[in-house]
């Protein structure tokens, strides 16, 4: 509680004895709740001419204009006078952003939920502005709805919420956030003038394993759990791809990209469900040696949302799994001999002559007669015998000992004698 002074003045000297009646009047102010009331007699003795009041008035903390009550003085023997008092508001609220944080969610849309609080009550309205502002999350990423206005707080009002929509994605990812930016109060002094949401990341990511093998066309199996083989000039190869899904979501659209051997799924739809794997296999017939990459992105799209035309930046949406492999197949050189026969892998080559899915240029009896291809090969193991010169190697047909094919007639063989007379 403080004091308020009014000077009483006569405007001139008397030599008599003069009496003031004065009492306060409301005004704005209130008394009892603003100063106390107050009234009473001034006594100005002979050739006195000044004179005090003196009004309590009563100190709060709530915020509100300038106020004020006014005094009246009256007397029998002079003419009478009004002062006016003014009460100062001294009491200032201060105003302030909270940060804040919310789970992104799967789909649709949810809020996060900015606090704006003042300090102390006021008895006038309070309004400020606010804005958005990217960070991480970008409303142009459609993790946020951009969001502006004006914040109004009646009179006594101390707390106020800003929601700010917020887009659920099914994509694994940091978490994100942009900033609430407070500005131009009315009413209130900015002490926090900024909030800063944070998207909490939910996702779980999208597990995706990718195999690439690479085998010989008609050796079984085609798919082999072989990565990296050598084999003859002019072989042909199956490259076998499986993508298993790990994760606990269904993948729905599929591209795979071999840096050899292109595009070999284009956005195809199927459904990859959980704990699922899925093959596809390509041939090639290769005369060079060759690494290659491939590159297998399966994608969950919404449900009627096709993802022709749509730009990769613009899927954040949609949860995206990449994975990526290589096999390398190399060519054998003139001299390589893998299956130690002394016959090159080149003369031999990938056939599998006998199908026991052993090829050729592996096997110890490529046409399994019994008699190993090093003994049918001859002595030049780069121009093997030809014993009934059909253009098939002895080491690859099935010949008796007397170096004749299968396929030949069987030969008999007669003993001419000459005759004897007796």
């Amino acid at each position: 509680m403080t004091n308020q002074v009014f000077t009483v003045t006569l405007s001139e000297l008397s030599p008599l004895t003069i009496t003031v009646n004065y009492s306060t009047v409301d005004g704005t102010a209130t008394a009892g709740s603003d100063y106390v009331a107050t009234s009473g007699v001034l006594t100005f003795g002979p050739l006195q001419t000044r004179q005090s009041i003196v009004v309590s008035v009563q100190g709060d903390v709530v915020v509100e204009s300038d106020e004020h009550f006014t005094i009246d003085a009256s007397s029998s023997q002079a003419t009478g006078a009004t002062a006016t008092g003014t009460i100062i508001d001294d009491d200032a609220t201060r105003l302030s952003i909270s940060d804040a944080s919310a789970n992104e969610g799967n789909s649709g849309v949810s809020n996060v939920s900015f606090t704006v609080v003042l300090s102390k009550p006021s008895l006038l309205p309070v309004t400020v502005n606010y804005q958005s502002s990217d960070g991480t999350a970008t409303s142009a990423d459609a993790d946020y709805a951009a969001t502006s206005g004006i914040l109004t707080f009646a009179p006594l009002q101390t707390n106020q919420t800003i929601n700010v929509p917020v887009f659920g994605d099914l994509a694994f990812e940091a978490d994100e956030d942009f900033t609430l930016l407070l500005s131009n109060a009315e009413g209130a002094v900015l002490a926090r003038d900024r909030g800063v949401a944070t998207l909490l990341n939910d996702d779980t990511p999208l597990t995706l394993v990718l195999s690439k093998t690479v085998g010989i066309q008609n050796i079984s199996p085609v798919c082999t759990n072989v990565t990296r083989i050598k084999v003859p000039i002019g072989t042909t190869v199956v490259y076998c791809f499986t993508l298993r899904n790990q994760s606990a979501y269904t993948p729905n659209r599929h591209t795979l990209v071999d840096d050899h051997l292109g595009r070999l799924l284009d956005d195809v739809a199927f459904d990859l469900v959980p704990n699922a794997s899925f093959t596809v296999s390509q041939t090639a017939t290769l005369t060079v040696s060759v690494t290659n990459i491939a590159t297998w992105t399966a994608t969950i799209m919404p449900v009627g949302e096709p993802i022709t035309g749509l730009a990769a930046a613009s899927l954040d949406s949609i949860a995206r799994g990449l994975t990526s492999t290589q096999a390398v197949v190399t060519m054998s050189a003139a001299a390589d001999d893998q299956d130690g026969d002394t016959i090159p892998d080149n003369v031999e080559a990938a056939a599998d002559v006998d199908h026991d899915n052993v090829p050729n240029f592996l096997d110890l009896d490529s046409d399994d007669d019994g008699l190993s291809d090093i003994n049918e090969a001859g002595p030049d193991p780069y121009h093997p015998l030809d014993s009934n010169n059909d253009g098939v190697p002895d080491f690859l047909s099935r010949n008796p000992p007397t170096g004749l094919d299968e396929t030949s007639e069987p030969v008999t063989t007669r003993l001419y004698l000459p005759l004897v007379e007796r």
